[in-house]
């Protein structure tokens, strides 16, 4: 919902950013990239009927984060739009294993701080007759502090056709790294999911999980799905024969019972090593109503909500609108908006005097 009487308030302050010295403004409201990226390849030449990865790389200033391929409650993961020549093909985003980005006790994201690599695959055809592969790559993405900024880039990178692949040595060391923290399917492993009572249940049995509960803990479910669970609430685990049992609230998506199928995510945790704990994860994909262990969890179902008085639904048509209002001046949306709003002002100004 939009207000009218908003709008003044955001060309007002508009107006005083451009009024402002450049000095005071901080980087971004000048225009200037918050995130450094770059391509980055194994490869340094490569050959016809290779495989090998190239990766976007992005260092963060302290503070910001980007977003997991689930961004949780908030944000949006980075989408990257390649360009090759025929003969070429690039596959998908190899997600490595995303942290935990809490906003407020009900908010929950997923995604990235510090330095990141997003790695692909490229695979060149057997009968590649170029001497050279140019890829381009046109990526957006959100980066967020106390406030949030889409930022975009170009990039592009030519390698040789050589008679065999040469390793482009920094490049190989940061797509190895990304790669490393993908996590994998472990076949020792399998998963059950249902919902009982008001629960989301997910059940692990085997690999690390099937021996002592004591050589395991801090394990924590994410899901791919956004709305499969609410990202905020508690997960609760215990031990059960074989693995463990994960409890949690479900999300928007699940409205008393699951839909058949399986439901994907990623479990880290960490396995006592005898030296130490060590951080480990995995790939889950779990079976709708394969969960065996009892849900003794359990909390009973929600009655169903009374009809509200014709008075109170009133009342929160004017919370939703000042909601509304506020959305449009937090610090997440304003910067955003007056961004573009600057830019819209500049163009039409430079459109004007062409």
């Amino acid at each position: 919902m939009r207000f009218p009487f908003a709008l003044p308030a955001l060309l007002a302050l508009t107006f005083a950013a451009l009024a402002a010295p450049a000095s005071a403004q901080p980087g971004w409201a000048q225009g200037e990239p918050i995130i450094e990226a770059q391509l980055v390849s194994e490869r340094a030449q490569t050959l016809p009927g290779d495989s090998f990865h190239i990766g976007l790389h992005q260092v963060m200033p302290e503070g910001w984060h980007t977003y997991w391929r689930n961004p949780g409650d908030n944000g949006l993961p980075a989408t990257l739009d390649w360009t090759v020549p025929d003969g070429v093909s690039v596959g998908e985003i190899a997600w490595p294993t995303p942290i935990e980005l809490p906003l407020t006790a009900d908010i929950m994201d997923y995604g990235y701080k510090g330095e990141i690599v997003l790695p692909v695959p490229v695979t060149l055809s057997g009968d590649y007759a170029g001497d050279s592969v140019t890829i381009g790559l046109s990526a957006t993405w959100l980066v967020c502090e106390e406030i949030c900024i889409p930022e975009e880039g170009s990039f592009s990178m030519t390698l040789p056709v050589g008679e065999a692949p040469v390793r482009d040595e920094a490049g190989y060391w940061y797509v190895r790294g990304a790669l490393d923290a993908v996590p994998q399917p472990d076949p020792a492993l399998s998963g059950g999911v249902d919902v009982e009572n008001g629960r989301f249940a997910l059940q692990v049995s085997g690999g690390d999980f099937a021996g002592d509960p004591a050589s395991w803990r801090s394990v924590k479910f994410f899901p791919f799905e956004a709305g499969l669970i609410r990202h905020a609430a508690v997960q609760t685990v215990e031990p059960v024969e074989d693995g463990f049992l994960l409890l949690t609230e479900p999300g928007y998506r699940v409205e008393g019972a699951l839909e058949p199928g399986q439901y994907g995510g990623v479990v880290t945790y960490e396995r006592d090593t005898g030296s130490g704990w060590q951080p480990a994860a995995f790939e889950i994909r779990a079976e709708a109503g394969a969960v065996t262990a009892p849900i003794e969890n359990a909390a009973p179902a929600a009655p169903p909500a009374a009809p509200l008085p014709l008075g109170n639904l009133a009342m929160l048509f004017l919370l939703a609108a000042g909601g509304g209002l506020l959305l449009n001046l937090m610090p997440c949306v304003f910067p955003v908006l007056s961004i573009k709003v600057l830019k819209f002002v500049r163009v039409a100004h430079n459109e004007a005097g062409a």
